[in-house]
């Protein structure tokens, strides 16, 4: 008869001592690391939602600069914190020779 793989042999003296700490390690490993990653993700997501917001409003800026029907007169970009902008900007368009502002 086979015995169970959790069962000691009599010889080995501290199997259940062994037992314990390992079976705290592999308790306190996930719990930590859950911890430690929490926080993680949340500066990673701030970070790509700046990120993906500052690439936005750059590439909406040189659209609009590089449209030559268009003429920009002001652009003022303010930055509220860092997930949230406001833009302003007044832009001539030289077809219809009207301007036009946009907050």
């Amino acid at each position: 008869m086979t015995r169970p793989f959790y069962a000691f042999d009599s010889s080995f003296q501290g199997g259940e001592v062994y037992i314990k700490k390992l079976l705290a390690i592999i308790v306190l490993v996930p719990v930590a690391c859950t911890n430690a990653r929490c926080t993680t993700t949340s500066q990673v997501r701030r970070h790509s939602t700046t990120f993906f917001l500052e690439n936005y409003l750059a590439a909406y800026k040189n659209e609009k600069y590089s449209d030559s029907s268009i003429h920009v007169q002001t652009w003022a970009l303010d930055w509220i914190n860092s997930t949230s902008a406001r833009l302003q900007f007044t832009e001539l368009n030289k077809t219809t020779n009207r301007t036009v502002n946009a907050d």
